[in-house]
């Protein structure tokens, strides 16, 4: 099924020598494709070289392999069949969860335009959302669900998308915080419980955002 989760023209992902050699055995056993020559084509890269960088496939050809391309989403036939497998599982051997809480990183390390990052996370909560019902998901924002990777600020576009995105789980009451700094709370559907998903990319070392409480977050937090 065509994919919109790896676009991108070339992804250049710099790998050392050793890495090279284990990326040749895996894209060979795993993934059924060995485009190493089209690395070095491309780059002229070698064996020992220590910058080499991965050359694009084609949408045809990535769209043939059952599990996607390094680098990239998991194809979503496979993210969708892990989720349909994993519900009677759960089912047999524990019961019907209350509800599932999503860590973040939905979407791949590296994505070329924002919609990219937006449309696979949106495909992940609406996979998750289908099979386990809706407001039974609870989502926090990781580093790979904005965009470029690890850039939080305040009112960011990431946040407007995943508001819309994940808003069975975002209450009005929430929205003008998620809005702001990509954190909510959210009683789960059985009301025994409130979930804090707290925005925490906003404190990594050298963001974007330096004040004290980055979009007013920590403040709210005590309010909650």
């Amino acid at each position: 099924e065509p994919s919109t989760f790896c676009r991108a023209p070339a992804v250049h992902a710099a790998i050392g020598a050793r890495r090279y050699a284990r990326a040749r055995a895996l894209l060979r056993q795993h993934v059924g494709y060995d485009n190493l020559a089209e690395w070095r084509e491309r780059d002229g890269a070698s064996d020992d070289d220590d910058n080499v960088r991965t050359a694009a496939l084609s949408s045809a050809d990535f769209n043939s392999l059952p599990y996607g391309r390094h680098d990239c989403d998991s194809m979503p036939s496979l993210f969708k069949s892990l989720v349909s497998t994993a519900l009677p599982m759960l089912d047999a051997h524990w019961g019907a969860p209350s509800f599932i809480v999503v860590t973040g990183d939905s979407s791949a390390h590296i994505q070329p335009v924002a919609n990219d990052t937006h449309t696979a996370v949106a495909t992940v909560s609406d996979a998750l959302r289908q099979y386990y019902g809706p407001g039974r998901v609870v989502h926090a924002v990781g580093n790979n669900d904005l965009f470029p990777n690890y850039h939080a600020v305040c009112y960011s576009d990431d946040y407007a998308a995943y508001a819309r995105a994940w808003s069975d789980v975002v209450p009005a009451a929430s929205r003008p915080q998620f809005l702001k700094s990509g954190s909510y709370s959210y009683v789960v559907a059985n009301g025994g419980v409130r979930v804090l998903s707290l925005n925490t990319v906003l404190y990594v070392a050298g963001g974007a955002e330096t004040d004290d409480d980055p979009c007013g977050q920590l403040a709210w937090l005590r309010a909650e």
